[in-house]
Parts: C-alpha cells; structure tokens; sequence
C-alpha cells in the first residue's frame, strides 16, 4: 500500500469519464481520502487554491486552458509541494522530456494498460519518478513537432487571452494580486499564474517590464498602421 495512503487529491482532464474512473481507482486501490476535479486549468488553481494540502494532482496537457510546458512551469512555481502527475494521451518524445524538465513527479500515457497504470501510479505516490517506457524507445529521423515549440513567444497584444487582458489592466494599475483576484472573482493562485503567463509571453520580469513590453507593442502597432 502507498505511503500516501488517506492522501487528498484533485484529478484534472475534460473528459469526464476518465476523470471519474481515476477517481474510483485514487480512491479504492490507494485510499485516496479527498478527491476533487477539475475541467480546465482555471478550475484545477480554483480547486488548488481551496485545498492547499492536496498531495496529488494529475493534469492533461490537452485540457483547456493549458499553455503547454510553461503551464507545468508555473503550477510548480505556486504549489512546489503538490505531487504533479501529467496524464496524457500523447507519447510524444518531446512532450515526455518538457514536462519532465518542467518538475512532474511522473508522466503517464493513457494507452498504459490498467495493470501498469496503475503500477505507475503507485511508483509517483511512493515518491519515485515514472518515467514511460515510451521514452526508451529508438527516436526516428523526421521533421520535429512544433506544435508546443515556443508556445509561450508572443508577436502582439492580440494573442492575450481576454481574461489575461482583464488581469493586465488592473496589473497596470498597480493594485495587488489579492485585489485583482477580488475583483475578477478569481482564486489569488489563479491569479499569480496568469500574471506569470503574461511576463513570460511578453519577455518580462516584472509589473514595469510588462508595462514597458505591452507599451512597445501598442506603439509598433500604431507605426504600422500609418504605413
């Protein structure tokens, strides 16, 4: 049995199903005690936010709201302590290495038969890392995936989301992470991640870099329109 055993987890996929039936598995075959899900990535740092002693979270990469690895970046950045377990249906040899680069405890292919799904699983819950056999394969010459390559760069304002434009206004305006999230009825960590997304996307560090970066934008944009 786990050392985890009475553990607390929240189980994060779009697919509802597979979410219930990991559920079921967290809960009969490991003594999870507390379960929660989530459909998206807002809804996993809504639930994160209240349950700030989970010790495990299983994410997919394709859920939505998902920005890649800088996703898995930032969850570890603002939960350090959570166990982070990505569950997906790719097998991608670069997908694999990014989320591992990124601090996962473990990544598991949902083609995985259950006996050794569930092996995997018990692996991260006894505090290993799991690694897909998927990984050991021989990689092939062909032309590289750029599907999730620099998913983060930005090449205007126009590729903010519109909820990381509300938070960028009232960034701009100085007022706290606290006051944003009060205002926007968001959870704080919610906050503090699209916050992280917004410096990364426009190469800043901090509020007067974004500032600065999203001034130089608006103000290349207007040159190009009088061209």
């Amino acid at each position: 049995m786990s050392r985890l055993n009475d553990f607390a987890a929240v189980v994060a996929d779009d697919h509802e199903l597979f979410r219930g039936a990991l559920v079921e598995m967290l809960k009969l075959r490991f003594g999870a005690r507390h379960t929660r899900e989530a459909g998206s990535l807002i809804e996993v740092m809504g639930q994160l936010e209240h349950s700030l002693h989970n010790s495990l979270l299983t994410i997919d990469l394709g859920m939505p709201g998902m920005d890649g690895m800088v996703s898995l970046h930032l969850i570890r950045e603002v939960y350090p302590a959570v166990r982070l377990v990505v569950i997906s249906a790719s097998e991608r040899r670069d997908d694999i290495l990014g989320a591992l680069e990124a601090g996962v405890h473990g990544y598991i292919p949902k083609t995985l038969p259950n006996l050794e799904f569930e092996a995997a699983l018990r692996t991260i819950l006894e505090g290993r890392i799991f690694v897909p056999p998927a990984l050991a394969a021989p990689t092939r010459a062909a032309r590289p995936d750029l599907t999730l390559a620099n998913s983060s760069a930005m090449s205007g304002p126009n590729d903010l989301s519109q909820r990381q434009r509300d938070v960028f206004t009232l960034l701009a305006l100085g007022i706290s992470n606290k006051q944003i999230a009060q205002q926007l009825r968001l959870a704080e960590g919610t906050v503090k991640v699209h916050i992280n997304l917004l410096y990364r996307r426009l190469g800043a560090r901090n509020r007067i870099g974004a500032i600065a970066a999203m001034e130089r934008f608006r103000a290349r944009a207007e040159e190009l329109s009088v061209l």
